[in-house]
């Protein structure tokens, strides 16, 4: 060999020493028995050892096919793996690790003579490939977590961009206002009546503030023309940088809420009232027995007055009666009930105040079903309950009035009295309000009788129902169970 070829040779040499030392890959060089003939420093940084430790041992001992790599057979050795393939080798210090492994064969005069294990350590790539599934997995669950709240809540959801628009709404939204997803998308909400428009506005500057209303109390419309009593919480939605790019808006229906209060604050005003009725009651029973004692003694004193001693002791036990129609607006359990007959109680009424209608030019009548039952009451009572609804009717009344009674079942064991006029009707607002003390759409009334007609439908276990239009006329609907 010539020394030309022999410089050759060296440089060559040289070069692939270069290559194989400076790799950032791993190298180890292999006989066809798996016995390790040399490594680079990058294995010996793998691996943990030093070249001189492992020249002559076995590959096997430190490295095992990875059984979970589909491009490998873990039942064949390593050394006959073509294609890409993991394995997991042991360190110098007991931990394995994992690397991606590519054979290259070492050809010799086109023989095999061993072959190149060139391997990059990927234990940190896999776990951090398996804390990216992991955290892909919470954030996949965490978002069907979020999705089926939203999707299943009874509160209403809405969210919007920062112009206002709606984004998406849950179904609970769609049940609570009635418009749907499709008609309400890329739209402002149309749920703001007209004199909140102002309030809608100040929102919406508090929310582009950062700012976050929590527990707001207001109303909104229904698409069905309704309002509704609702709850509202606004949040900002920010993305990763801390920029505001829309808003939440969570919804609470709290009508019913909002009914129970004020069914709570109209007891109060009773309870209160019937303590009132009851001390007053009591303080003008006591005078009146004292004026009807005296006067009978006076009578038989002067015994050519008589007519107006009977005047005056007639109108003392009128008093007196009032007086004691007073209490049940305290004491409506202490009602004496027995059969009676609803329709002979109506007539008895009708009677009595047709005479009144006719001097107003009202026309009164009366219609009833065949076979209405008996039903267990106070006919005293009932017959004030129907004078004071009858009366009102007529008051009500400009000219040309007619006031309409008639009886019905309105089911199985409940009869309905409705009284119909078409007197100068109530607006929807003040109705809510009848039946409270002291509030009275007449102008020297004071509420009372309203109040007394609403106990002594209480008291027989009934439901009274006013519906009213202005310039048309009222409607009272008297539903009372049949006797037991």
């Amino acid at each position: 060999m010539d020394m030309h070829m022999a410089r050759k040779l060296a440089e060559s040499e040289q070069r692939y020493r270069s290559l194989i030392e400076h790799n950032l890959a791993g190298i180890v060089t292999c006989d066809m028995q798996g016995q390790i003939l040399s490594m680079n420093q990058a294995m010996e940084r793998i691996l943990g050892y030093t070249e001189q430790e492992l020249t002559g041992r076995n590959i096997h001992e430190l490295a095992v096919i990875d059984s979970s790599a589909e491009s490998s057979d873990s039942s064949d050795s390593l050394l006959k793996q073509s294609d890409n393939f993991m394995l997991r080798a042991k360190h110098k210090h007991g931990e394995w690790i994992e690397l991606g492994v590519k054979n290259v064969p070492i050809i010799v005069d086109s023989c095999q003579e061993g072959i190149y294990l060139i391997a990059r350590d990927i234990t940190q790539l896999n776990r951090e490939r398996e804390e990216r599934l992991r955290m892909e997995k919470e954030l996949r669950e965490t978002k069907e977590l979020l999705e089926s709240v939203i999707t299943h809540t009874t509160d209403a959801i809405c969210m919007m961009d920062t112009q206002g628009n709606v984004m998406s709404v849950n179904k609970a939204h769609e049940q609570i206002f009635g418009w749907t997803i499709e008609e309400l998308l890329d739209k402002p909400l149309p749920i703001y009546p007209a004199f909140l428009e102002e309030q809608r506005a100040e929102m919406y500057d508090m929310l582009r503030a950062g700012k976050q209303i929590t527990g707001l109390e207001s109303v909104r419309l229904r698409k069905d023309g309704q309002l509704i009593h609702v709850s509202v919480t606004k949040t900002p939605i920010r993305n990763a940088q801390g920029d505001i790019i829309g808003f939440s808006a969570i919804s609470r229906d709290i009508t019913e809420r909002k009914q129970t209060e004020e069914l709570l604050r109209k007891s109060d005003k009773l309870a209160v009232a019937g303590q009132l009725a009851a001390g007053l009651a009591h303080e003008i029973r006591n005078p009146l027995t004292s004026l009807r004692g005296f006067l009978q003694l006076l009578q038989h004193a002067m015994k050519d007055k008589q007519h107006y001693f009977d005047i005056m002791l007639s109108e003392l036990d009128r008093i007196n009666f009032i007086v004691s129609e007073f209490l049940v607006i305290a004491k409506p359990e202490a009602i004496q009930y027995k059969q009676g007959n609803l329709t002979a109680i109506l007539q008895s009424v009708t009677a009595l105040l047709e005479t009144q209608a006719a001097l107003g030019g009202a026309v009164l009548t009366l219609d009833f079903e065949e076979d209405i039952p008996d039903i267990v009451c106070s006919e005293m009572h009932l017959k004030q309950l129907f004078i004071n609804l009858v009366k009102n009717a007529l008051e009500a009344i400009f000219k040309d009035g007619r006031v309409h009674i008639t009886v019905s079942m309105a089911g199985p064991n409940l009869i309905r009295v409705r009284t119909e006029d078409n007197g100068c009707g109530i607006p929807e607002e003040r109705v809510k309000q009848l039946g409270e003390p002291f509030y009275t759409t007449k102008e020297k009334g004071t509420g009372l009788g309203l109040m007394m007609c609403f106990k002594i439908v209480e008291a027989h276990r009934g439901h009274l129902h006013i519906e009213s239009t202005v310039g048309q006329g009222t409607t009272i609907d008297v539903l009372l169970p049949v006797m037991e």
